[in-house]
């Protein structure tokens, strides 16, 4: 009979092993988000364009380049005027997702939402 419990917990230790996918994703804290940032500001995306990418800084295949034009409504750290470009990336096709691939953020000038940035300045 234990044999059969011990099979049992087996069975069902594989099983759901088996259904888990996760990888690994550093999960930032508030204070790490306040003190790594260079600009804190509340802000709401008024356009988005896909842009070239650098010669310099090339990008795979599958990445798209886009820069969104924030309206500023509230600086909370640093300095930042009326409105900020933000750099960053889509993938060139949604219906294609790479495996273990990154996150990328989709602000959507025409949702008129608000989000807290916690950004870094580029050159």
């Amino acid at each position: 009979m234990r044999t059969v419990y011990v099979g049992l917990a087996l069975a069902a230790t594989f099983v759901g092993a088996s259904c888990v996918s996760a990888r690994p994703v550093r999960v930032w804290k508030d204070a790490e988000l306040w003190s790594e940032a260079e600009v804190v500001v509340l802000a709401t995306p008024r356009t988005t364009k896909d842009v070239v990418a650098k010669v310099d800084d090339p990008r795979p295949d599958y990445w798209v380049d886009v820069e969104t034009t924030l309206d500023v409504q509230v600086v909370l750290k640093g300095e930042a005027g009326g409105e900020i470009a933000l750099r960053h990336a889509r993938y060139r096709d949604v219906t294609m997702p790479v495996p273990n691939g990154p996150i990328f953020v989709k602000l959507d000038p025409e949702k008129r939402q608000q989000f807290l940035l916690f950004l870094k300045r580029t050159k």
